[in-house]
């Protein structure tokens, strides 16, 4: 398997050179250089200049069972892991140097006896299914380097009991804890704008804190985990069709921004189902008066509570726009300021730009 990927390396290589010349284009050139104790790698001048500038882990014996990856070969840094340790079914341990700043795509995946993980401070991404598939992995360390994680990147880690995800982490891809059967504790860090597809599905979380910056929340993102209770911040515009379907231990879910779009399907949240393909949801939804929760729980037969009228938040940047309007009178549109109508006459002048002062004070 090494010879061949060696061979493909190199063919790659030479097609990337050829494709240069021929087209005046810039391209990343690979030169395969062999073998290191039980790892291929290749060499790599990343800027075309004719100097390599580091070393990339390709490929290992699948047969080995601990590894020690070196911080250079040739006098260069090892920068990259990509899909080196792809089915090194009898790898139980691995150092990783500090010089790596990548684990690529399938990087470990399906190494399934490899127990415990350290990934240095300095690498910023962890590839599509790097650790897919790692069934004995019961711990590993993402230092506050990290900035993604990708698709699938953890997926059917069935050993993770818990994780730490350092708030340096600003995006984390779809499915990249899928399946993570007993991950029973995982921190969302402040900075995350999306929850993606499945990312957290069929995990065994049974509570969550969804961050302030969190806009969007996926298809399947949580669907049959073991959630008690959430809350879903005003923050968050849509929630994925089946986000919360098969959570048969949710009794109470809270949607605060009353205009949250919600996928229009029975299944979106629901704890079970019966054999004629009917939905239940045996908790409550709780969401503001006349909000999107509110119509959602109505139309498919949810159980609904009120958590009143939303209250008007004011902050100066509000009062300088709505002073600003009332200066200009008509730049902006005056629907915009109808809930600063504080003063109670159907109109909109000083006494209430008067009164939102007075709040703020």
């Amino acid at each position: 398997m090494n010879i061949v990927r060696k061979f493909l390396s190199s063919a790659a290589a030479l097609a990337l050179v050829l494709a240069a010349f021929a087209g005046g284009q810039s391209f990343i050139v690979e030169a395969d250089e062999g073998i290191y104790g039980s790892m291929t790698y290749v060499t790599v001048d990343e800027d075309m200049d004719g100097v390599f500038d580091y070393v990339k882990i390709t490929a290992c014996d699948q047969s080995v069972t601990e590894v020690e990856i070196p911080s250079k070969i040739k006098g260069l840094p090892v920068t990259i892991i990509e899909e080196a340790f792809y089915g090194c079914e009898n790898l139980t341990s691995i150092t990783i140097p500090e010089s790596v700043t990548s684990i690529g795509d399938l990087a470990f995946f399906y190494c399934k006896n490899l127990i415990s993980i350290t990934i240095p401070d300095g690498v910023t991404s962890i590839g599509v299914n790097a650790f897919g598939y790692c069934t004995s992995l019961t711990s590993i360390t993402i230092p506050n380097s990290v900035t993604s994680i990708g698709n699938y990147a953890l997926e059917y880690c069935t050993s993770l009991t818990s994780i730490t995800i350092p708030d340096s982490v600003a995006s984390i891809g779809n499915g990249a804890f899928y399946y993570c059967d007993i991950l029973e504790s995982i921190t969302i860090p402040e900075g995350i704008t999306s929850i993606g597809d499945k990312t957290f599905s069929y995990c065994n979380l049974t509570s969550i804190e969804i961050p302030d910056s969190v806009i969007s929340i996926g298809n399947s993102a949580f669907a049959g985990t073991s959630l008690v209770s959430i809350t879903i911040p005003d923050s968050v515009i849509s929630i994925g069709e089946s986000a919360f379907m098969w959570c048969t231990d949710l009794k109470n879910i809270t949607i605060e921004n009353p205009k949250c779009e919600i996928a229009d399907s029975q299944e979106t949240i629901y704890t079970m189902a019966d054999q004629n393909g009917n939905y239940f949801f045996k908790g409550t939804i709780y969401g503001y008066e006349n909000s999107t929760a509110q119509e959602y729980a109505e139309k498919y037969d949810k159980n609904f509570e009120s958590l009143g009228e939303k209250p008007i938040v004011i902050t100066v940047s509000d009062i300088v726009k709505f002073q600003k309007w009332l200066v200009k009178s008509g730049n902006l549109m005056e629907e915009e300021f109808i809930k600063y109508d504080l003063y109670k006459d159907s109109k909109l002048n000083i006494f209430d730009l008067i009164i939102l002062k007075r709040k703020i004070i």
